[in-house]
């Protein structure tokens, strides 16, 4: 049997008929532009905004945050729209961030690549490509005016990414064994 999928923040949210049939794997909440992405596993990405200009995401989730206090507040599908769908990607989607530093999306799964969106027009302006097996996580740092992506795949490799000129800063692979003399 199918069941609406749970999506964490704070409350529990409980969206949209469009992406029911999907397990949903990560949710970033874009603040500036008043915008909910969720990651899942059916290889897509989906971008949620509010139906009405009354209302807005951070108001439903302060308000389910302030009367329920932990509690499931649900959103009825009728409250929140898809406004753009990323698929792009082969896999299952772990992980989605917000670049606040050059205003994209980044994008990892199981398929061992990181996209970088634009998410304005939907469109892939890079991709990182190295790891050997399936992305767990991806994160997003800026640092002295700068934009750094961090991933962890599932053989442990962490590699550390700039998203501005898609190059690899740093690999960290704990299967290679340094031999010492």
């Amino acid at each position: 049997s199918s069941s609406t999928p749970e999506v964490s923040y704070g409350p529990s949210l409980l969206v949209c008929s469009q992406i029911a049939n999907a397990a949903l794997t990560s949710i970033v909440y874009i603040e500036e532009r008043d915008q909910i992405v969720v990651a899942s596993s059916n290889s897509k990405i989906y971008i949620l905004e509010t139906r009405t200009s009354s209302a807005s995401i951070a108001t439903m989730v302060m308000k389910a945050e302030k009367r329920l206090q932990g509690e499931k507040y649900i959103i009825n599908h009728e409250d929140l729209r898809v406004t753009m769908v990323f698929e792009e990607h082969s896999m299952e989607v772990k992980s989605v961030v917000w670049c606040f530093g050059n205003k994209t999306l980044a994008s990892a799964g199981l398929d061992r690549k990181i996209l970088v969106w634009d998410p304005f027009n939907g469109q892939v302006v890079g991709r990182l490509e190295g790891h050997k097996k399936g992305i767990q996580s991806l994160q997003y740092r800026y640092k002295d005016h700068r934009d750094v992506l961090i991933s962890l795949d599932y053989r442990s490799t962490v590699k550390l990414w700039d998203p501005s000129n898609m190059n690899l800063l740093l690999s960290i692979d704990p299967t290679i064994q340094k031999v010492c003399n």
